[in-house]
């Protein structure tokens, strides 16, 4: 207790010197803290702000293992509408994405239209997409009494083409091989009530359709990146296109406290045109991300290990030399009867005393950076982040490493030190 006693009276009156070693090591441990809660912010980031960033809150995808044809899709989508009667929460949505060119003004060269995805959906598609709001151009360009398509443009890609207001374009879109095309497809009967479709050579594309004087209603802002697309437009343009067998999104929002099995409702709407769904995937899940965020905090965790381990030979270096300089100070107590092994205890005290001053600092200094502005530790732009919880662990994580430095970088010196008061 003695040596205690004395080890915390050497550490007050040195603290000039101990502020030099203990400001590297600050700055040390500085940096792997800052690496740790910057991993913790940008997980926090996702988990809490997902919605703005990588999907809605509970909100699922699956797909069905087989393509369907038009008239299977329509099969499959009444009886989804068949079961949400009985189960009013089960509103998943189904869609087809195809590749199109858009003809602004028909002076443009079908070659020079640009091309963008266009994602042919049914109207509970309005769901996964809270941004969509439920007016009078959504429910126009769902409606199930339109018989030619309609669009609704991702505001990105209206932007890009210019279209700011309702406007009329034409849609050039790929046709699909002769081989596989089903010249008994009924959706060619409705293409009479639609605007004109005309072949067309697609600009080099080879033989496709033109949906001309197609209407151009509105925009919406798509913040799900797992849903993101040029546009979005009713299905009956898959009968326009004459579209061939294509894969099949399914998505639907789920929360557990309103809806149980809505996987094995898809799976049994499916049966009705021998499809399976493939495992639901949750587009808002951390563990869609976490292979980034693992990337993240391992370059964290190198970068904040070689600044230690540089802190610590610093440390150490200036904790030895300054041995040299209290020789007569371990001479007097050595006089005045402490032993050698007292001595190199009050050295490795004195450094352990510099190194628990400098974790209470370092902890209190994460705290209150946390406190006052957590989106500074956040690497993710996209997400701003107000409030953060940070596990205890961690600081406590950062307290343990530090008294373990101020052990390590203390053995060198309390070394010196025994060794400097041998006698004859």
């Amino acid at each position: 207790m003695r040596v205690v006693r004395l080890g915390l009276r050497e550490f007050r009156h040195n603290w000039r010197r101990n502020s030099i070693f203990g400001l590297i090591l600050l700055l040390s441990i500085g940096v792997q803290l800052f690496t740790a809660l910057s991993a913790e912010a940008s997980k926090t980031a996702v988990e809490r702000y997902g919605a703005a960033v990588f999907g809605y809150a509970e909100t699922y995808t699956s797909g069905l293992e087989e393509p369907l044809s038009v008239e299977q899709l329509r099969t499959f989508n009444a009886r989804l509408d068949e079961i949400g009667r009985s189960y009013p929460w089960f509103r998943p949505a189904t869609s087809v994405s195809l590749s199109a060119r858009l003809r602004t003004s028909p002076s443009t060269n079908p070659a020079d239209a640009p091309t963008l995805e266009l994602r042919a959906v049914t109207p509970a598609w309005r769901l996964m997409t809270p941004a969509i709001a439920d007016d009078d151009a959504w429910r126009t360009v769902m409606s199930d009494q339109r018989l030619g398509p309609a669009i609704l443009l991702e505001s990105a890609t209206a932007e890009r083409l210019r279209l700011t207001t309702p406007a009329a374009v034409t849609v050039l879109l790929a046709a699909e091989p002769a081989a596989r095309t089903d010249p008994g497809r009924t959706a060619r009967s409705a293409a009479t009530a639609a605007p004109p479709a005309s072949r067309t050579g697609g600009g080099g594309t080879g033989a496709g359709i033109a949906l001309l004087n197609v209407p151009v209603f509105g925009t919406y802002s798509e913040l799900n990146k797992a849903f993101t697309t040029g546009g979005l437009v009713n299905q009956n343009v898959l009968g326009l296109a004459q579209a061939t067998p294509r894969p099949v999104q399914i998505a639907w929002r789920c929360e557990p406290t309103r809806c149980s099995d809505t996987y094995g409702l898809i799976r049994t709407a499916a049966q009705v045109v021998g499809g399976r769904p493939q495992d639901p995937q949750r587009v808002d899940n951390v563990d869609q991300i976490l292979p980034i965020l693992t990337a993240q905090r391992r370059d964290g965790q190198r970068f904040a290990a070689i600044v230690v381990l540089l802190g610590m030979l610093a440390v150490a270096f200036v904790a030895t030399a300054f041995i040299e300089v209290r020789a007569p100070q371990f001479a007097t107590l050595r006089a005045l009867g402490a032993s050698r092994s007292a001595i190199g205890a009050i050295a490795l005290l004195e450094n352990l005393f510099t190194a628990a001053t400098v974790a209470v600092l370092a902890a209190g200094l994460g705290l209150a950076a946390g406190s006052l502005n957590p989106d500074l530790f956040n690497q993710i732009p996209q997400v701003r982040l107000d409030r953060m919880e940070v596990p205890v662990a961690l600081y406590a994580q950062t307290v343990a490493l530090t008294l373990l430095i101020g052990l390590l970088t203390g053995l060198a010196p309390a070394l010196r030190a025994y060794r400097s008061v041998r006698t004859t």
